[in-house]
Formats: structure tokens, C-alpha cells, sequence
């Protein structure tokens, strides 16, 4: 099983889309055909219901995304503890727009002089879709005011 395979098939099961696939991980969208198609041989299950435009994951798919997630995440945090120094990692946060707006850039900047050697990643979405987005461990921080 391919990591980079793995990562692709994140990718599709985000947006439930090759194409958002394909404009995320900079690939064409052959590529990530190519690459689905051999992890689903290497698999030998279907991953992925494709209907017309849409796309499904298959209750195969819906097994394997968060065992997927977590050999990205291992092989990522290996990658990490070989070419990064100890305080090296990644955060992970998700909010509003208004409320990053209002307090994101004074706390980024705290945070920053804390740990300057940790990466962070900041997306805004719907409260329902933190919500969401926390609860299946895609986000490691999510705002909320409520």
C-alpha cells in the first residue's frame, strides 16, 4: 500500500470529488484516477461510488478512511521526528470567520513566540461543520461560540 495512495484517497473522501482532489494535492486528474484505482486493486474492494457526477464512498471506503487517516498521520509524525527537531509539529484550526477575525491574529502571534517551530494550519468553516470536522478528528482545535 502505497502512502501517497493513501493520501489521494484522503483527499478524494474530503470533497467527495476527484476534481477538488486533483486541484488540492496539484495532481492531474488522471493521476488521481491512476491512483485510486491501484489502491483499490491493492485492496481488492471498491473505495469509491461513482455515479454519474457524484461520488460515494463505499461502506469499504467508510472502513478504511480512518484507518487511512492514521498511517498518513504516523507516517507523517516518523517523517517528522527524523527531519524536525523535538518541537517541531503541526496544529490543526478550524473556526468562523468573524471569530478569527477578532482574536486569530493576537493569539497566532503569542503562539508563534511560544512554539515558532510548529506549523499552522488555519481554516474557517460552519459551526456545524467544526462541529463535525472535530468530532471525526479531522481538526485538532475548533472555535466555537455557542
Amino acid at each position: 500500500m502505497d502512502i501517497r495512495h493513501l493520501k489521494t484517497f484522503l483527499a478524494v473522501a474530503a470533497g467527495l470529488s476527484f476534481r477538488k482532489a486533483a486541484e488540492a494535492l496539484h495532481y492531474a486528474p488522471s493521476t488521481v484516477t491512476t491512483q485510486i484505482r491501484a489502491l483499490e486493486e491493492d485492496l481488492g474492494a471498491p473505495l469509491f461510488e461513482r455515479t454519474g457526477r457524484r461520488v460515494l464512498l463505499t461502506d469499504h471506503g467508510r472502513r478504511l478512511l480512518p484507518r487511512a487517516r492514521r498511517i498518513v498521520e504516523m507516517a507523517d509524525d516518523a517523517r517528522r521526528a527524523v527531519t524536525h527537531d523535538a518541537d517541531s509539529g503541526e496544529l490543526s484550526v478550524r473556526m468562523s470567520q468573524s471569530l478569527g477575525m477578532l482574536c486569530l491574529p493576537e493569539a497566532l502571534r503569542r503562539f508563534r513566540v511560544r512554539f515558532p517551530a510548529t506549523r499552522v494550519h488555519v481554516a474557517t468553516a460552519s459551526r456545524h461543520g467544526l462541529a463535525a470536522d472535530l468530532r471525526h478528528g479531522e481538526v485538532d482545535l475548533a472555535l466555537l461560540l455557542g
